[in-house]
């Protein structure tokens, strides 16, 4: 046990109990005005809990479990200031209470005009790949987030508006890519008006792609390789009966580029249709274009 920092001259010590769970450290409050006594973990074998975790206190023996013991008495920073007597009650009341997780049902797996079968895991999420020669000379990588078999008719209209007028939606993208790029630029390199880079930090595709003035040239500069396709307000955590959310389809195509070889590129359109956003790689669905 130990604490963020010492206790101030009458002040009451914060307890914190620190264990690894996974690659997370987890940080678990106790209650300052109890004597702790002793502490252990017992194995509990083929048990969904794994262990059990008794502390010895002067108030009896409080018996719990690590799900039960994040969820009732967890913190998130050294900020963190629960009520005294309300940490207290929490920690009196563990009962070594355990749910054991239960996965959503299995979704079904469909076919896309042109995707072929699609087959998402509990979640709507799938992987599929996309022949688009326009954009690459390899087939896009493409990941479904949130989406079953009752959005197959809603993803091939989808794509159907982006595939049928592509050079469409490519051309009216590139002015806020240059932008991007502009900015880009701006923040991380040099002056986007000023002269070029010279001698060792001389970046020749960099400066390529920043000389561009004809709008449709920049595409030259840009080499896709992802689509992301995922509906407006998918929940992180959907129940089971949720997990195909409601909202438009957007189709996110991320992509390397000649000037941000670290996050590159990403372009969102609602629908398959309407620009809503340009960013890197983690580019977000929406950023304040007009409806």
């Amino acid at each position: 046990m130990n604490a963020f920092k010492p206790p101030k001259a009458g002040a009451q010590h914060r307890m914190i109990f620190r264990w690894k769970s996974g690659a997370m450290f987890m940080n678990v409050r106790l209650p300052s005005d109890l004597t702790y006594k002793g502490l252990s973990f017992v194995d509990v074998g083929d048990d969904p809990r794994r262990y059990v975790i008794r502390f010895e206190t002067d108030q009896g023996t409080i018996t719990t479990n690590r799900q039960e013991l994040s969820q009732t008495m967890v913190v998130f920073g050294p900020g963190a200031k629960p009520d005294e007597e309300e940490w207290r009650r929490r920690f009196l009341s563990m009962r070594n209470v355990f749910n054991v997780p239960i996965d959503p049902p299995e979704m079904e797996a469909f076919v896309s005009r042109h995707l072929g079968k699609v087959e998402p895991d509990n979640w709507g999420e799938a992987d599929s790949s996309l022949s688009v020669p326009r954009l690459s000379a390899n087939p896009l990588a493409v990941q479904i987030e949130g989406l079953g078999a009752e959005d197959a008719a809603d993803i091939d209209a989808v794509l159907d508006r982006f595939v049928n007028d592509l050079d469409g939606h490519l051309t009216g993208a590139s002015g806020a890519v240059i932008q991007n790029m502009r900015d880009f630029a701006g923040a991380a390199y040099r002056d986007p008006d000023g002269p070029p880079l010279i001698g060792a930090s001389r970046d020749d595709l960099f400066e390529a792609a920043l000389a561009v003035t004809e709008p449709d040239r920049i595409w030259g500069h840009v080499q896709p390789y992802l689509l992301r396709i995922r509906r407006d307000g998918y929940p992180d955590d959907p129940p089971a009966e949720q997990r195909v959310a409601e909202g438009p389809i957007y189709l996110t195509l991320i992509s390397h580029c000649d000037w941000e070889t670290e996050h590159g590129l990403g372009m969102t359109w609602r629908d398959g249709a309407v620009l809503s956003a340009v960013g890197d790689h983690s580019v977000r669905l929406e950023d304040g274009r007009a409806p």
